[in-house]
């Protein structure tokens, strides 16, 4: 139990939202139409574009794909962190055992290059 409240507390202090100020995103999560070419991150999160020209548009180690690399591991950090806080409550109530979007959360928060 002090281990989920730990948790929630460190939660807490990283959130962060960043938005890409488009109403047409650059990149999707998930893959769905049209975000159908696959990238990842230099941490290993995987991203979708549109565009099959992505990688002339934002070339492997430019300013911009750094940016938006990192924004891509910020975006899925905080819906780790939002997940985990469900099944931290879904816990307490007696609906779960397991966690594993707090382990993610954990392993992706003290992985290299954060």
């Amino acid at each position: 139990m002090e281990e989920q409240i730990a948790i929630v507390r460190q939660i807490k202090k990283t959130k962060d939202y960043y938005f890409l100020p488009s109403s047409d995103p650059i990149y999707a999560l998930s893959r769905s139409y049209p975000y159908e070419y696959k990238f990842t991150t230099e941490r290993g999160v995987n991203f979708y574009v549109k565009s099959s020209k992505f990688e002339q548009d934002y070339p492997l180690g430019s300013v911009q794909r750094v940016r938006l690399e990192k924004q891509v591991e910020k975006d899925y950090f905080t819906i780790l962190a939002q997940n985990c806080r469900l099944e931290i409550q879904r816990q307490q109530w007696g609906f779960i055992k397991e966690t594993p979007h707090c382990d993610m959360w954990q392993k992706f928060q003290y992985s290299p290059a954060w």
